[in-house]
């Protein structure tokens, strides 16, 4: 095998892998499974410190996981679509 093929194979497993890592992470973000803060902050295109504020305003929805200081706030991707409808500003005919 030359270097060339042996470089084409490489590349090949790698894109391969890379869509094998999409799949996944798509089929979790299809389902509503509750995210962590960076997920879902991630998912609204915000810092997680943003998205920790808006939710103690009681303007995003989310649950706690685990007790006491040591609970995390869980976010459903329902309730984050709900908030970026809230925020859509409609279009003027």
């Amino acid at each position: 095998m030359s270097e060339n093929d042996v470089q084409t194979t490489l590349l090949r497993q790698l894109v391969e892998e890379v869509h094998e890592l999409n799949e996944k992470l798509t089929v979790q973000v299809d389902h509503d499974l509750p995210m962590t803060r960076e997920q879902a902050a991630r998912f609204l295109n915000m810092h997680p410190d943003t998205l920790y504020k808006l939710a103690r305003e009681n303007k995003i929805a989310y649950s706690r996981k685990g007790d006491g200081k040591r609970s995390e706030m869980i976010f459903l991707r329902q309730d984050l679509e709900d908030y970026l409808d809230r925020m859509r500003i409609p279009a003027v005919d």
